[in-house]
């Protein structure tokens, strides 16, 4: 199955990457949730042109249904704008029918499972996007009629605010959300909202009743002087979102409600800003107009020509992937270097650091690559038969065959040689060998990286039939499981608690682990 997904920043502040939320009918809904748990955004919207085959496809108008890592939710602000983005970006970018077109607005209506139609204006001018959304009201409740409401609190600020920092309550008309207003006021130089720290697990069992409860609206009025007129936080641990980045459907309740506040104050203003205060962070601008996604040509337009994206950059956008690995490939490491056909760079990383080998991602690379330049247009040159070859950047020449090859630690690789020799290098500097062990002038056939006594190492299986132990740090210390009796050891394998070799004389050999370690 083959699908079209797009990851948008929505709300963002000052239109900076990595800020707002990001959201990325043949598809049952056990497939949309899986691809959701996938995703793990906090929400993924499914936008699909009608709700069946048989359905009569109305120009401008799409089904949206959203779901988060666990479950289907009713409305999401955040991923409705983003995907009117994607779809302005895929469809009407290049060709806006005269329908849609009023001055330099498009709309796309949204029918949705269980809130109605709702209407996306973009602004071709400065790519803003507005949505209509329903505007619940709040209903006052006191926490000393519900225990529950009391066991919500507590387990929503942690244990560096008091309870007593709450000064309204409320539960909302539609979305069954509680909302928390802390007492106005700095704390420590800061804002009181800054120290909120739910206690997730607590908090997800105190809401697992979706009729009372799907999630928590933290509020607090910002300070006079500032360029914000109120701060907010939304959590909804037991919908699989902990803490929204940025949550549209919780500030179709605050608008109003601070709204009516500064009203009631005397404090008529004629917009609303709030700040979301996750990590994150999102601007929502005056009342009801968000300024939901920007693509500038930094950094993420333009060809790779060269790894123009810095580390930095790199690593945000992995930590916004939110995969085990992320891979950045490139035509050259540098504008300067020589562009090879079917040859490119490619890195690693995960959301918290660059990692020196990842095998499925590089897979994903050449596949991705072979989907976007290759499919429609094959140079003869990397044509065999009926593959195609693509060819990573990286390249050690060596005297003699190398056989096998394994990392033995974060950095450190060994290669076993057809001359025996066995070569260990840095991938942080793999234009040079770092160490080298010639034990034997038979061939190395298998390698197995194993830590003995606090000491990182490797076993070397050979075409002799020995196989020994090397530590990294020593140039000659050693041992033997086996020694050239047998006949060629083709693999080595350990379960934990014992090592296993396979040898070409028919034969598995067992060896126990703690005897070595005792040795």
């Amino acid at each position: 199955m083959k699908l079209p997904i797009y990851t948008v920043d929505a709300f963002t502040i000052n239109n900076e990457p990595f800020t707002g939320n990001g959201a990325a009918d043949d598809i049952s809904d056990e497939i949309k949730q899986k691809i959701a748990s996938e995703m793990n955004l906090s929400e993924t919207a499914f936008v699909t042109k009608a709700w069946t085959r048989s359905q009569k496809v109305v120009t401008n108008t799409y089904t949206i249904r959203w779901f988060s890592p666990f479950v289907e939710v009713p409305i999401c602000g955040h991923a409705t704008q983003a995907s009117a983005a994607a779809l302005y970006d895929r469809y009407f970018k290049n060709h806006i029918p005269g329908s849609t077109q009023t001055n330099t607005s498009i709309y796309i209506n949204f029918i949705t499972k269980f809130k109605g139609i709702f209407i996306a204006t973009i602004n071709t001018s400065d790519m803003s996007v507005t949505i209509d959304l329903p505007l619940p009201d709040v209903n006052p409740i006191t926490r000393k009629l519900n225990s529950r409401v009391v066991d919500i609190i507590r387990h929503t600020l942690g244990p560096d605010i008091n309870t007593d920092s709450v000064v309204d309550i409320g539960l909302t008309t539609d979305m069954p959300y509680i909302l928390l207003r802390l007492r106005d006021g700095l704390c420590g130089g800061e804002p009181l909202i800054h120290k909120v720290s739910p206690d997730f697990t607590k908090l997800a069992k105190a809401t697992n009743d979706w009729n009372f409860a799907v999630g928590v609206i933290v509020t607090e009025k910002a300070q006079s002087g500032d360029d914000i007129d109120f701060y907010s936080r939304f959590f909804a641990p037991n919908a699989g979102i902990n803490e929204d980045p940025v949550c549209g459907s919780a500030h179709t309740v605050l608008m109003p409600y601070w709204d009516r506040l500064f009203n009631g104050l005397g404090d008529h203003r004629k917009q609303l800003i709030a700040k979301q205060c996750s990590q994150r962070g999102g601007l929502l601008l005056p009342i009801y107009t968000v300024d939901a996604f920007t693509i500038n040509n930094e950094p993420f337009t333009g060809n790779g020509a060269a790894d123009d994206i810095s580390d930095e950059i790199k690593q945000k956008i992995a930590s916004e992937m939110n995969l085990s690995e992320t891979a950045f490939v490139a035509k050259a490491w540098t504008r300067s270097q020589k562009v090879v056909t079917n040859t490119y760079t490619i890195r690693w990383f995960t959301p918290l650091v660059e990692v020196p080998i990842c095998g499925h991602a590089t897979q994903a690379s050449a596949a991705a690559l072979y989907d976007r330049y290759f499919k429609h247009h094959t140079p003869g040159s990397t044509q065999a038969n009926s593959s195609i070859h693509i060819n990573l950047l990286y390249e050690l020449p060596n005297n003699s065959a190398v056989n096998v090859c394994r990392f033995v630690d974060e950095y450190s690789v060994v290669f076993g040689q057809q001359s025996g020799e066995i070569q260990l290098i840095d991938v942080r500097y793999s234009d040079k060998v770092v160490k080298c062990w010639q034990t034997s002038g038979s061939p190395v056939l298998s390698l197995l990286a194993f830590r003995h006594k606090q000491r990182n190492g490797f076993f070397a299986g050979r075409a002799d039939g020995s196989t020994v132990y090397h530590y990294l740090d020593s140039d000659s210390e050693t041992f033997q499981l086996s020694g050239p009796d047998f006949e060629a050891i083709y693999d080595v394998a350990t379960d934990g608690t014992h090592v296993f070799t396979a040898c070409r004389d028919h034969c598995i050999r067992k060896y126990d682990l703690n005897v070595i370690t005792n040795s």
